[in-house]
């Protein structure tokens, strides 16, 4: 009997295991992310904000070009100049239970005409599908 208990036990642990490895493959990439914001901001950078919309997750639809041309028009920049000076922050979950899915968080300062900004571009991958979740610009102080 000790046998079979040993056995099971056994079992269930190594199928435990193949489960998390299985829910870890299934998260996002930092890289995959980063290069889907630059992507993103390529598209904005050109004015093509139907293709910069590809890159937003279907549960968050925006209108980016009021967006950017609100921010523009605020802060008299021009986001055909826009820049990722370099990445200031990574954050990876492999299950966010908010989003029923992963979550990359990538923190980043922008330079847009010249002018500093600070960005929160938060991607979501989960059963409706994936892309950018939640997208915030600051100027720099």
């Amino acid at each position: 009997m000790k046998r079979i208990t040993k056995t099971l036990f056994i079992f269930v642990a190594l199928t435990a295991l193949l489960l998390s490895l299985t829910a870890c493959g299934n998260g996002i990439k930092a890289d995959r992310a980063k290069a889907d914001t630059s992507s993103f901001f390529d598209a904005i950078k050109a004015g093509n904000y139907e293709l910069a919309a590809t890159y937003l997750h279907p549960d968050r639809p925006v209108d980016l070009k009021t967006f950017f041309e609100g921010i523009e028009s605020k802060l008299n920049v021009d986001f055909s100049d826009v820049k990722i000076v370099r990445y200031t922050g990574v954050s990876v979950s492999v299950y966010d239970s908010d989003v029923g899915g992963s979550c990359c968080e990538l923190d980043a300062d922008l330079s847009v005409s010249g002018m500093l900004f600070e960005a929160e571009i938060e991607f979501v991958k989960n059963d409706a599908g994936y892309g950018i979740y939640n997208f915030g610009i600051d100027k720099e102080d």
